[in-house]
């Protein structure tokens, strides 16, 4: 179809349009079959030229071609004549032909000069074809005036303002160049001076793409949307004339006028007409019929809705998922609109509007409930005929075991199974009761699971909307009574004024169906039924479980890599034999009990073709599992559900045929090459074999042969032989280990007993004649003691030692087998891997049975038998030529064995013969090699005087002969090797070999001597290269020295030597004046020296010789070293200039402020000036620096002055900005007024350089400006000042606030700088009290007005609340647990645990001033509501008292008051004091199991932080009460009971005090919040000893281990348990001995305490100074000072304050304590802390009633995984991984309350340990597990929503879901979640 026709049927096919002409052109060539042809030949000649005009014209159309485009040709080219091809045609191409539908005639063709491949306008350089030159036409034009009838350009075309179609015309036949015009219609459609004649000339840009014109001189194309039409242009003006003529008719003139008011009319008529039906549709309701009868017909209507339905169900019909959706929703919207219906007509009636109201609620809940009634009904009825469980789980094992049919069978019984179904669904049942399954789902596989489409929650949610959509469509019945249609019955005006509602609101219908317990029972039961289906259908999902599997390693083969490798390798059958004897020597240990005999005929007989026994698997597999695939039926009945398989089969079915292709396309090429390749070998073998030789080499070539062939023999028989012995060998060891280990038991005693009477007898003849020598000196008494007591000595003796020597014996023996065995191990695996040729060439040790002695031929042979048994058997397709090649395998193999022996028979004799042949052709080669050398022996060779040429030719017929003679010689040596024959020894011939490389080394070199000499003799001087001139006269002198050794005396070699030495004595000349650094001033010292021009005409060698410069030779070396120093020293001079030019500061904007700037880094400014300095240095201390001296001390100036500016700037930098944002806050200035302005002085000196610096940035320019370093010298004074005064103002600050010691500086700064903003301290809260987050302020009143600046106020979400202003009352502290402390009384007994504070505290003032009242609130606060909690504790049982709302804090303390209160009521008094012990002890027990029935239950997190604080506390004392039982104390006064630390309520002071031993200590009343506490060991009350007795001495406690040993923590509880605030400070060697005296200071004056972490670790000189800080504080306190003189300065001293420090001694990096420090200190040794105590304690504090069993269990399998686990970095068993498991037991013990504790501390220590572990220690930890608790069964966590999203995660990912890869996660998302 041509382009033209394409236009006619644009109705079908959008052509494309383009932005770009480019893209036009792209598009265009991407299409080839843009401008097909349909040509008719009768009509070419006739349309030729204007045809293909057009075609063009209309390409540049199609693709929208600017007019840029149509370019004319030159005049100076010729067009091509019209009978030869086109432009753009190539010779010998068909012509294209264009079907043109033109308005003059019918359709016409012309022939297009266009490639199929290329638009038209791409061809001859994008040139349009000129148009033709003349016009039948032409002369009827009207005429132009002649100036208008030429135009350079389009533009001025349309500048004339041309709209005529003559003139365009004529415009274009006159101006050929223009190629053609766009057109568009003058005026829009609409208007009726609209004309298709009336046109104007537009441009490519303007031209609108779905109506214009393009006039060529060829015609005029048309282009109206998607329709083209072209028309010649004496045709178009023929129109024109004609139209102009039709317009003179009044009619056609007025018609454009008449069609415009008609149109408008008809508009007008409709609109009024439309607007009247309206009106009276709206308002004419008195014709409405349904007004009349009133509420009779209402009460039908409501009769007839309540019959209604809002589900649709069919009976016997089975719906998919979206069926039944659409169906519903489809009832639904029927049901709308009829309820609408009903409304409508209901609406009129409103005098019963109250009393329809009712009506239709009524009706619309009776229609909701039918409705989900009816839908429950069918589910329930649905459900109930489901299948059991079994009866579902024995489908599954039917459809594995079943064998299925072939494929065709399969293909007719799935027919079957279609009709049977169709017809079932007809007839609703096999008997008629049954009926169909009501939805369908799919089941569907993937390669990781089985999944239901749709799934169970897409129909809950399906159902849930359903049901959604019933309750949506009742309640758009709104009610009347609502409606403002009524009110005007509803709701009466009276006196003007309306009134409420007469009848009240109405019903509400959204309530009633909320409120109906029915209604939604029904739907939870629609709920259940469908999750009873689906948990029926997931059973059945199970069933294909199997499936699942083989099709997932099925399609994880891959197939393509099976196929493309190279199977074409036959393998080699010793590796494959080797293998086969590893595996079952493998399977050999593993089955001992087998015999020797057994195992040899099953290696003999089976496993000798695992390699073809893996196919036979294979093709078995995938054929079951077709089979089984093929049985799966498509359509399962399961209740509600018809389960749909036919997805999952059609997959499963070419999952085994894929895999059995591949096989099968595999298996019958490696078959076909290996046969090949054994029938190839072996005819090949047969042949040489065969063969009888004649020569020498033919010997050799069969005797190969015959010994590689049997040596791969003898490799085969060698391995089964080897293998054969070595299971004999091993077995035998075997046996006799297993005999030691069974008469082991028996053979002990035998030995003992007979060993005991042989030693007893031999010991009692010694006794005996020692008695008889004793006896005449002792009495008999004597002498029978000692007798009896020898003998029994003896024998216990006796006895040990023989048990030993046996088992010692055995234990050799053991080892002994052991070892043998081992190494056995070690000879067969290097025989499997290293194959080596020793090992192969050992004798067997016995002889193997002919049984087994095979041949490689012959089992290749039997390989390739059963690889063509599997081909037959399975039926694989297989060329029938295989099979021909394959029966003759048996006759090759026969015929070789055959071969093979005669060969073997007649080898002696042929190894006689070829050594006899050998002989001869080594004498012959002798001979040669004689001739040969007498041929070198002529005397011309050596003499100078010969011809050169000649001699060389002689050489080299002699090199030749010897390279012949070496050749033949190295084969004879090789055949003598290879047969170990006696090897000849060819001296005679490299010997002549050697002679003669010299000689031709010799001549060489005199040849290329002479000509490179030459060379260099004439050659320019300065094109000389010293370095290759050296290397060439070093290789000449070498080669003279090689022949002056190995050649006779002669006339050529000492020749030769006078010239390259002639050569060696000017090379240190040359060398010299070739220097590159020889300058002018050089050259005038040389020229002086040797007393000639050397510069003034070009040197060269022969030059150099004439001026004898060669004799000066010392004068010219120092010359030109001297000239390699300076250029040496310059280079380095150059260097450091380059380097400052490019180095330039890197300048920052400070804080995104536009004009301030700051330097950035500036080390590779300080490396660059380092390196200077040292360059500089080097070259002034030259003594070559002469001429460059003045440059180098400026340099060194300049450098000097850089470093001292840019130290100064640096530390002005660092200053300015540490000041920069103290002094921008208003509150520091107001305060430092003096320092303020000396900061800005400075401020804006910096900024004001900094500035200069960004402008020019070179670092050398910029840091050694005049007066630059003064400036910085200057500001850096000023701010040293600064910070001086800086420090002496916080120092005023801290002196009233303590605590603020605790700050760093710029914390303390921060805070003062917003001293207006109360909440600036907030964030360091924490540092100055131990367990203050935050305080909490009170709202300002809503009357207050704006806050004052600095005041912060916090925004409500919505825009409507008012912004939250806070005041200055401070209402609580916050501690981090989230208790506070309140400021009434009455909020400690309400629901927000606190404590009260003082009224009116306010944080107004200095911030030093108000926080002072924070804590003097504190203390009174907690000491005031102590004093209420134990007039509480007598009211209350101590387990209501607990939870009563006390703090935390107070809780602990005031239980340990009345605990020391009630136990010194025990060991007082007149009663039995031991009796009310006991008592007591049973007492504590009773209060710990209330306690943990209480932690057990459900508790406010707070809540629970204090009971389980408060068990860690009772259950030290349970232990103490015990231990006091055990030990029997009756009175107070016992040491026992004295060294505990004991709490009581001093009545004198009003006020607790803390008793140990000794010593006494008022309590601090730190608050401390809901922390928790330590744990109590022996060991910690040991320390706890300790230090309570330094501190009654003033002195300090110094606990010293290991690390993890509690140390630290021991002191920080030590400082809870007396509520005094202690801070932790970890020690580095980098303090200094003023940071200690100033945090000294701060301990001294705010009564803390100050644990020193590591402080071994400060240097020697630093203690020293600690020690007499620590000795002014002590002696302070000991003489009860208020104030003393501490580093100058008197501070006030509070008594508390202490300091305690940490070590770990031995550890690498500390420092021994100086003895004057050591002596302020009482030490006490830390050891390892008690975990299975601490955990005991932890788990009773959880919850755990099994507390002290499972810490054992713990702390053992802790234990074992720190010995048995391999050790990693990550892995850690310390009392920290103790802690978080334990609190994660606790978490899940109350998650899980039914589950027993063991399995509770399983998961924990399961889920906390295991992800991080490796792979082999996880079974390893498992295996310590299941020993630790046997028999314990762990049941699976169901993880839920957080399995599916992580194997979801993973499958995206394309990574395999491995189980243990997610359980792993699972553990790890688990112990975060706790």
């Amino acid at each position: 179809m041509s382009m033209f026709s394409a236009g006619r049927r644009g109705s079908q096919q959008q052509q494309p349009t383009f932005r770009d002409p480019a893209e036009g052109i792209q598009q265009a060539a991407k299409r080839p079959a843009i401008l097909p042809a349909i040509v008719k030949d009768e009509q070419r000649t006739l349309l030729r030229e204007p045809a293909a005009a057009a075609v063009r014209t209309h390409a540049r159309e199609r693709m929208l071609l600017p007019p840029g485009w149509n370019r004319a040709p030159p005049p100076a080219r010729e067009r091509p004549p019209k009978r030869a091809h086109h432009a753009g045609t190539l010779p010998g191409q068909p012509e294209k032909r264009v079907s043109v539908k033109c308005r003059d005639g019918p359709e016409q063709h012309c022939t297009s000069p266009l490639s199929s491949h290329t638009p038209a306008c791409l061809h001859e350089n994008h040139e349009a074809i000129t148009p033709p030159m003349s016009s039948p036409v032409s002369t009827s034009l009207p005429s132009l005036p002649e100036r208008r009838l030429h135009f350079s350009c389009v533009e001025e075309v349309m500048g004339a303002g041309v709209h005529s179609p003559p003139d365009i015309v004529r415009i274009l036949r006159s101006n050929p160049h223009l190629g053609f015009l766009y057109m568009m219609p003058a005026v829009p459609k609409s208007s009726i001076d609209y004309d298709p004649f009336n046109l104007k000339i537009t441009t490519y840009e303007n031209v609108p793409k779905n109506n214009f014109l393009t006039v060529s001189p060829e015609g005029v194309l048309s282009t109206t949307e998607d329709t083209y039409d072209f028309v010649p242009l004496e045709g178009w003006e023929r129109e024109y004339h004609l139209h102009r003529r039709l317009l003179r008719i009044p009619t056609f003139a007025l018609f454009p006028k008449w069609r415009a008011f008609r149109l408008w009319r008809t508009n007008v008529r409709a609109k009024k007409i439309h607007k009247a039906r309206a009106l009276l549709q709206q308002r004419l309701f008195i014709v409405d019929k349904s007004l009349r009868p009133a509420l009779m017909d209402i009460r039908e209507m409501c009769h007839r809705l309540s019959d209604l339905s809002l589900c649709q169900m069919e009976a016997n019909r089975t719906y998919t998922l979206q069926e039944f959706q659409e169906t519903q929703h489809k009832q639904l919207e029927e049901v709308s609109a009829r309820l609408e219906e009903f409304r409508q007509l209901v609406k009129e009636v409103a005098i019963f509007v109250r009393l329809i109201d009712y009506l239709v609620v009524h009706t619309m809940c009776t229609l909701m409930g039918n409705s989900v009634a009816r839908l429950l009904t069918v589910f329930q009825g649905q459900v109930g005929q489901t299948p059991g469980q079994a009866t579902i789980r024995s489908w599954g094992q039917h459809e594995t075991t079943m064998e299925a049919p072939s494929e065709e069978e399969a293909t007719d019984e799935e027919e079957d199974e279609e009709e049977e179904a169709v017809a079932t669904l007809k007839s609703g049942g096999d008997d008629g009761s049954a009926s169909l399954s009501m939805f369908t789902t799919e089941l569907r596989l993937d390669t990781h699971i089985l999944t239901y489409q749709p799934s169970a929650d897409q129909f809950q949610e399906t159902i849930g909307e359903i049901i959604r959509h019933f309750q949506e469509t009742v309640l758009s019945v709104d009610t009347f009574v609502a409606d403002d249609y009524f009110n005007s019955f509803t709701q009466p005006i009276i006196n003007n004024k309306v009134e409420e509602k007469t009848c009240g609101e109405g019903p509400c219908l959204e309530s009633i169906l909320e409120d109906d317990i029915n209604l939604q029972s029904i739907i939870q039961n629609i709920k259940q039924s469908l999750q009873v289906a689906f948990d029926s259908a997931n059973v059945y999902s199970c069933t294909f479980e199997h499936f699942r599997n083989f099709y997932k390693e099925n399609e994880s083969l891959d197939l393509n890599e099976l196929r493309t490798h190279d199977h074409g390798a036959v393998p080699d059958i010793n590796i494959i034999i080797i293998i086969i004897m590893h595996i079952q020597y493998i399977h050999y240990k593993q089955r001992k009990e087998q015999s020797k005999c057994k195992y040899h005929v099953a290696f003999a007989q089976h496993e000798r073709f695992g390699y073809v026994q893996s196919f036979g698997k294979s093709l078995e597999k995938y054929h079951s599992q077709y089979r089984q695939a093929l049985a799966i039926e498509q359509h399962r009945q399961l209740g509600l559900l018809l389960v749909d398989t036919t997805q999952l089969k059609n997959n499963l079915t070419p999952s085994p045929l894929r895999c059995l292709e591949a096989i099968n396309e595999i298996l019958p090429l490696l078959a076909k090459k290996m046969l090949d390749a054994i029938v190839s070998e072996a005819q090949d073998a047969q042949f040489k074999l065969q063969f009888t030789p004649s020569a020498t080499t033919e010997f050799v070539n069969s005797l190969t042969f015959l010994d590689e062939i049997q040596e791969r023999v003898r490799d085969f028989i060698f391995y089964l032989t080897f293998f054969y012995n070595y299971f004999t060998f091993y077995f035998s060891y075997n046996v006799l280990h297993f005999i030691l280990i069974l008469f082991f038991p028996i053979l002990i005693p035998f030995f003992i007993v007979i060993l005991i009477i042989v030693i007893t007898l031999v010991f009692i003849l010694i006794v005996f004649v020692f008695y008889v020598i004793l006896f005449v000196i002792v009495t008999i008494v004597i002498l029978i003691i000692v007798f009896f007591i020898v003998i029994i000595v003896v024998i216990i003796i006796a006895v040990i030692a023989i048990v030993i020597s046996i088992l010692i014996l055995f234990v050799a023996i053991i080892m002994l087998i052991a070892f043998v065995s081992f190494v056995a191990d070690a000879f067969i695996h290097s025989v499997i891997h290293s194959r080596s040729p020793p090992l192969l060439s050992c004798p067997p040790f016995v002889p193997l049975p002919s049984s087994i002695q095979v041949t490689v031929l012959e089992e290749q042979q039997e390989i390739v038998c059963q690889m063509y048994k599997l081909i037959e058997m399975y039926s694989v397709p297989t060329p029938p030529e295989d099979f021909a090649v394959f029966a003759i395998l048996r006759p090759s193999v026969t015929a070789v064995q055959t071969a093979i022996e005669k060969s073997m028979t007649e080898r002696d004799a042929n190894v006689d013969k070829f050594c006899a042949y050998l002989q001869k052709d080594v004498k012959e080669l002798n001979q040669e090699v004689k001739a040969v050398k007498q041929k070198a022996q002529d005397c011309q060779i050596l003499d100078i005087a010969t011809d050169p040429s000649r001699v060389r030719l002689l050489l080299g017929q002699i090199q030749i002969s010897i390279d012949e003679l070496q050749g033949q010689a190295s084969t004879y040596i090789s055949y003598q090797k290879k047969f170990q024959v006696e090897v000849t020894e060819f001296n005679a011939l490299e010997e002549l070999s050697a002679e003669v490389k010299l000689k031709r080394l010799l001549w060489d070199s005199l040849e290329e001597w002479d000509s490179i000499h030459d060379s260099w003799m004439q050659s320019a001087f300065d094109q000389l290269d010293p370095e290759q001139l050296s290397a060439q006269v070093n290789k000449y002198a070498k080669s003279v020295s090689q022949l002056e050794k190995g050649l006779p005396p002669n006339s050529a070699v000492p020749c030769l030597k006078r010239k390259v030495d002639a050569m060696r004595e000017k090379l240190p000349v040359i060398t010299d004046l070739r220097n590159p650094c020889l300058k002018s001033r050089h050259w005038e010292i040389l020229e002086s020296v040797v007393d000639a021009s050397l510069t003034e005409e070009p040197l060269s060698l022969t030059t150099l010789e004439r001026l004898d410069v060669f004799s000066y030779g010392a004068e010219i070396q120092e010359v030109s070293g001297q000239a390699s120093g300076e250029a040496s020293l310059e280079t380095i001079i150059k260097k450091v200039e380059d380097s400052w030019k490019a180095t330039e500061f890197t300048v920052l904007s400070h804080r995104d402020a536009k004009d301030v700037f700051i330097l950035g880094g500036t080390d590779d400014i300080q490396v660059l000036l380092d390196d200077s300095i040292i360059n500089i240095a080097t070259v002034a201390s030259s003594r070559h620096v002469g001429p460059i001296k003045a440059k180098v001390d400026d340099w060194h100036k300049k450098l000097a002055l850089f470093s001292h500016t840019l130290d100064e700037c640096l530390m002005c930098q660092r200053n300015w900005l540490y000041l920069e944002s103290i002094f921008s806050a208003p509150d520091i200035q107001r305060e430092l007024a003096a320092e303020s302005k000396m900061f800005q002085q400075v401020d804006k000196s910096w900024k004001e350089i900094m500035r200069k610096v960004n402008r020019h940035p070179n670092a050398l320019r910029a840091a050694t400006q005049p007066g630059l370093l003064e400036i910085f010298q200057n500001n850096n004074a000023l701010l040293d000042q600064i910070q001086k005064c800086l420090e002496a103002y916080l120092e005023s600050k801290r002196v009233i606030f303590p605590r603020f010691y605790f700050l760093s500086n710029d914390e303390l700064l921060e805070i003062l700088a917003q001293t207006r903003n109360p909440q600036a301290v907030q964030p360091h809260l924490r540092k100055c009290f131990d367990s203050v987050t935050r305080l909490e302020f009170a709202l300002a009143p809503a009357d207050a007005g704006p806050p004052p600046p600095g005041v912060p106020t916090e925004g409500a979400a919505g825009g409507g609340e008012r912004e939250r202003v806070y005041s200055n009352d401070i209402l609580a502290m916050v501690s981090p647990e989230g208790e506070k402390v309140c400021r009434w009384l009455a909020a400690a007994a309400a629901a927000v645990v606190g404590v009260g504070l003082t009224k009116g505290l306010k944080a107004r003032g200095n911030v030093e001033d108000w926080l002072c009242k924070v804590e003097e609130a504190m203390f009174s606060s907690l000491r005031r509501l102590s004093k209420a909690a134990i007039a509480d504790y007598q009211d209350r049982s101590r387990e209501e008292w607990v939870v009563a709302g006390h703090p935390s804090q107070v809780v602990l303390t005031v239980s340990q008051v009345m605990w020391c209160r009630d136990l010194d009521g025990c060991l007082q008094g007149d009663h039995d004091h031991f009796e009310a012990l006991q008592e007591f002890e049973i007492i504590n027990f009773e209060r710990l199991n209330v306690l943990a029935a209480l932690v057990r239950g459900h508790l406010p997190s707070l809540h629970r932080n204090i009971i389980t604080a408060l068990i860690t506390v009772d259950v030290h004392a349970r232990d103490i009460v015990t231990d006091l039982v055990r030990q029997k104390v009756d009175c107070s006064s016992n040491f026992e009971w004295q060294r505990q630390l004991r709490y009581y309520w001093d009545l004198e002071l009003d006020n607790c005090i803390a008793t140990m031993a000794l010593s006494t200590y008022v309590y601090g009343y730190e608050y401390l919040g809901a922390c928790p506490r330590l744990v109590i060991t022996p060991l910690t009350d040991r320390c706890y000893l300790c230090l309570m007795g330094a501190l009654q001495l003033d002195l300090g406690g110094a606990p010293a281990g290991p690390a993890g040993t509690g140390k630290t923590e021991t002191t920080k509880d030590l400082a809870k348990a007396l509520a005094i605030q202690c801070v932790v400070f970890n020690c580095s060697d980098g303090l200094d001995y003023k940071m200690m005296g100033r945090f000294f200071s701060g301990l001294a004056q705010s009564g803390a305490w100050c644990c020193f972490d590591e402080f071994n670790r400060i240097d020697i000189e630093v203690l020293s100074v600690i020690a007499q800080q620590l000795i002014t504080i002590r002696n302070a306190k000991a003489a009860k000072m208020s104030r003393f003189m501490f580093e100058g300065r008197e501070i006030k001293l509070v008594m508390s304050c202490a300091a305690f420090i940490t070590m770990n001694p031995g550890y690498a990096g500390r420092t021994e304590l100086p003895d004057n420090l050591k002596a302020l200190f009482r030490p006490i040794a830390m050891m390892v802390p008690n975990y299975t105590l601490i955990a005991e304690v932890i788990l009773y504090s959880e919850g755990f009633e099994s507390s002290k069993t499972l810490a054992r269990k713990m702390t053992q399998m802790y234990k074992l995984c720190s010995e048995q686990l391999s050790q990693q970095d990550h892995y850690d068993f310390g009392m920290r991984a103790v802690k978080s498991v334990l609190v994660m037991a606790g978490s899940l013990k109350r998650e899980n309350p039914q589950l027993s504790e063991d399995v509770v501390l399983i998961r924990a220590l399961r889920d906390s340990n295991l992800p991080k572990f490796l792979t082999d220690d996880a079974v390893l930890f498992g295996g310590i597990l299941s020993d630790l608790f046997p028999g314990v069964c762990i049941p699976e966590h169901d993880y839920g929503v957080l399995h599916s999203t992580i194997l979801e995660s993973l499958v995206k990912r394309n990574l395999q879901p491995l189980a243990s890869m997610t359980s792993k996660v699972n553990m790890r998302r688990r112990k975060k979640w706790t």
